[in-house]
């Protein structure tokens, strides 16, 4: 009787141990479908359709050794496309800059922001046309939407990024390091 009652309690500790990664893996597969993510596209699922987001080449933004410039160092196109098939629904998006390293010193690099609504639906977020200056921060550039029913419409940004030539001595920012990636988020 008691080697039964211990049988029974390592058949049981199995079970709950096979249960517990099944469950493990249904729900890791479960939040990753929602996702799909490769270096130029990430698909965002609401619940009255779809944004897929297409970087050109990817959202990182990686630079270093840069010198100034009146040119951008950086250009990074990436476009929101809208699927929505509810008449009156809205599917609104946040888009960050988001900041990973900035060794640089308050301001010596800037960004501006364009942004283009082909099919004329719903709102881009507001466009920057006077460089802005970058910290350590994350920068928040505003809130998007698609509006009624829609199939396919595209709001393109382009951001490109300077380190401004000031005619002063720059040599206190050369040699930095500038790192970030474009995030970008539905929002309910």
């Amino acid at each position: 009787m008691e080697l039964i009652k211990k049988i029974n309690k390592i058949i049981l500790g199995i079970i709950i141990i096979i249960l517990f990664f099944f469950l493990v893996g249904l729900s890791y597969a479960y939040f990753t479908a929602g996702i799909k993510d490769s270096e130029t596209e990430k698909t965002i699922i609401v619940d009255s359709g779809k944004m897929d987001i297409l970087f050109k080449g990817g959202d990182a933004i990686i630079a270093s050794n840069i010198k100034p410039s009146f040119a951008s160092f950086a250009s990074k196109e990436f476009t929101v496309a809208g699927t929505n098939n509810i008449t009156d629904a809205e599917m609104e998006y946040k888009i960050t800059l988001v900041i990973d390293e900035n060794t640089f010193t308050f301001g010596a690099i800037s960004y501006i922001l364009t942004s283009t609504n082909t099919a004329n639906n719903g709102s881009t977020v507001s466009p920057v046309s006077n460089r802005t200056g970058i910290g350590i921060s994350n920068i928040e550039f505003g809130n998007g939407k698609f509006i009624d029913e829609v199939n396919g419409a595209l709001h393109t940004y382009v951001l490109d990024i300077y380190f401004y030539e000031i005619g002063d001595n720059q040599s206190e920012d050369m040699n930095k390091t500038f790192k970030a990636h474009v995030g970008i988020e539905a929002l309910h």
